[in-house]
Parts: structure tokens; C-alpha cells; sequence
């Protein structure tokens, strides 16, 4: 959620550029709080006729909807998942639903547009009677790929590593059906043989290109933000119990946000020990984190986790919704960031913000 790009969906939004937007659909993200100019997000969203959120905790977003829809539990529907970017093979996982129907009356995103497509007359687009049916056709073209086996032990990925390796596939199923079923009962299916050189996967030119000039741009930015003046660099990161935006709502992560130290239930600045003896800051002070677009207020950490010139602030509180144990707590830095870029992806630049750090007065 907060690694995406709403300044661009704003913009969009905002020009009717390459289309005016007669809807909007917002599920699994909250682009408003993501937002590093709130303001001009919300006005965006504005110009939209109708704004529909799916979700099971109100958001900063679903403030500005015309229409916020229930969306199931994890536990309350069918789910089709692929590998993390860290795993080096194709994982495909199910989850199928751990209680018989939803606790609430809420549908799975999947179910809401499948009748959608349906009652708009252009069903061929999602031709499924609902999102377990759709989960199930792309298990079965698993089947059809004639590739790898199910999800099972160490020793039963390395056997068919080493069959597959070898030019045989053993996947331990006979039938789509014997697939699905397994895949059910044991999580899903897995590829564990990795093509090793065959860049065609990854470089469908064949080649690689190099570009000096993006790496020369990139480190002389970095470069640049721990100069004099007066002004810190900021480094903005994401604590483990509410990384991705999500956790705020849950008391026992507010309670372990930097687990072994005192930080819970607030946002706070980490700053070296030598940056803090010249700006005259204390552990546990009350500093103003500002710059020329916002500022924020939040207590000091005097650290040697932090490089001098820098000050760094966790991502993940200030939220203006999310419930009692979310909503108002702490305060959200990425209204301190502007509209500068990231070099290689041309996703906004967390890391290119400068600040002024003082004793808040009140």
C-alpha cells in the first residue's frame, strides 16, 4: 500500500487524463493515507462521481467514499496467492475458507465483480460463477503446464528438483481434480527446479541494459542529502508489526512497535547522539520535524542506530481512521515528503526528503 504511487492516480484523476474516471474501486490499499499531498489527493477523488472502498476496517480513504462495501476476512474466503519476490521458484498457495460463510454480511471482492461483469452484460470477461470457480481455472492450467508437484517436505522438493533436472516430472497427481484437492488439503503447489541461465524468463530481449547515467544520478542524490545548512536527511522505515500500513488497528502491535525498547502507541524520531548535541535535543523531548509542505511533532529517540545528519521516523501511524486503537495515534510522515522521484523506478523518493528538527514549543 504505501510503496505504490497515489500521486500518479491523483493526477490522473485530476486531468481526466487518458480518461475521465466515472468510477473508482479501492480495495486492499489506502491511497489517500499514502498520499504525500492529502490535500490534492482528496479533491482528486472528489471529481470522481462515484467512489466505492472495499474494506473490513474503515480507512483514510473510505472517508471520501460515496459508498464503502464490507469486504470479507482472510479466514472467510477463497485465496489464491504467488510467491514472494525472495523465493527464487513459482509458489502458488490456496487458502480456502476456515468458517462456512462470512460473519457479517460481506461478499468476497472476487464474488462483487464476477456479478458485476454478469449484470453488465460483459460476463466473457470474468466467466466464473464466483471467485472459488476462478481460483480453481488457475489450478487447472497448472495441471496443463505439466510442471511441478505439491506443496510438500524438504526431502519431497528436492526429489523433484532432481526428476525435473533430469528431463522426468513426478508431480505426485494424476488428474486436475487430484490437484485441486491436494492443493486444498496441503496449501498448494510448488515448482522448486530453477532454470538456471535461461535469462529468457527474466530478458525477453536477451540482453541486458546497462544505464551509467540512472547509477551516477542516483548516488549523487543520495550524496547530496547529508550536506550542511542546517537541514537533516530523512529516512523513513517500516516497523515490522504495522509495516505495509496495516497492524495500527490491532492494541497488541501498538504495545511492541520497536520491540526492546519503550516506543509504542506513538510516532517518534531517531537521531544520532552527535546530531542531537548540536541541536541541543534530549531523549524523550518533544521535537518538530518540518519542512516547506508540512510538519509533524513527535518525541525524540537519541540512537546510534541512525548515521549523524540524519533523522529517521517510522511509517505506519497517523492514521485518520482504522478504529479506536489506529484512528489520531501518532503521525504520519509522508506529509513531510515532496514530489521528487526515485531515479530507476520513478516511484516517489522516500529518502530524498530534508528537514528541520527543533524543540517543539508546544
Amino acid at each position: 500500500m504505501i510503496a505504490g504511487d497515489p500521486e500518479q492516480l491523483a493526477q490522473g484523476l485530476a486531468t481526466a487524463q487518458p480518461y475521465r474516471a466515472e468510477v473508482l474501486f479501492v480495495a486492499g490499499a489506502d491511497p489517500l493515507y499514502a498520499s504525500t499531498t492529502r490535500a490534492r489527493f482528496a479533491a482528486a477523488i472528489e471529481r470522481v462521481p462515484m467512489t466505492v472502498v472495499f474494506a473490513n476496517l474503515a480507512t483514510d480513504t473510505a472517508l471520501h467514499a460515496d459508498w464503502i462495501l464490507p469486504e470479507t476476512h482472510a479466514l472467510e474466503q477463497w485465496s489464491l496467492r504467488g510467491a514472494p519476490a525472495s523465493v527464487p521458484f513459482p509458489i502458488v498457495s490456496v487458502g480456502s475458507p476456515a468458517l462456512a460463510k462470512p460473519v457479517v454480511d460481506a461478499r468476497p471482492l472476487g464474488d462483487v465483480f464476477i456479478s458485476l461483469s454478469k449484470r453488465a452484460g460483459i460476463e466473457k470477461s470474468l466467466p466464473w460463477d464466483d471467485s472459488k470457480s476462478s481460483i480453481r481455472a488457475a489450478v487447472d492450467r497448472l495441471y496443463e503446464s505439466k510442471r511441478g508437484a505439491i506443496m510438500g517436505s524438504g526431502f519431497e522438493a528436492a526429489w523433484v528438483r532432481m526428476m525435473e533436472e533430469a528431463g522426468w516430472w513426478s508431480p505426485g497427481y494424476s488428474t486436475a481434480e487430484e490437484l485441486w484437492t491436494r492443493s486444498v488439503e496441503t496449501g498448494g503447489w510448488w515448482d522448486p527446479f530453477y532454470d538456471h541461465g535461461d535469462w529468457g524468463r527474466v530478458l525477453p530481449k536477451g540482453r541486458f541494459d546497462f544505464r551509467p547515467e540512472l547509477v551516477r544520478q542516483f548516488a549523487e542524490s543520495g550524496a547530496a542529502k547529508l550536506d550542511g545548512g542546517g537541514a537533516l536527511a530523512l529516512i523513513l522505515f517500516e516497523p515490522l508489526p504495522v509495516a505495509g500500513g496495516h497492524g495500527a488497528e490491532l492494541p497488541f502491535l501498538q504495545a511492541l512497535l520497536d520491540p526492546g525498547h519503550e516506543e509504542r502507541w506513538a510516532t517518534w524520531a531517531e537521531i544520532n547522539p552527535e546530531t542531537a548535541k548540536a541541536l541541543r535535543i534530549r531523549e524523550g523531548t518533544r521535537v518538530r520535524v518540518a519542512t516547506a509542505h508540512d510538519a509533524i511533532v513527535v518525541h525524540a529517540r537519541i540512537t546510534e542506530r541512525v548515521v549523524p545528519g540524519a533523522v529517521a521516523i517510522p511509517l505506519g501511524l497517523g492514521k485518520s481512521a482504522g478504529g479506536r486503537w489506529a484512528e489520531g495515534i501518532g503521525a504520519n510522515p509522508l506529509r513531510l515528503l515532496d514530489s521528487a522521484r526515485e531515479p530507476f523506478s520513478m516511484l516517489p523518493d522516500f529518502g530524498a526528503g530534508k528537514v528541520l528538527v527543533s524543540e517543539a514549543t508546544s
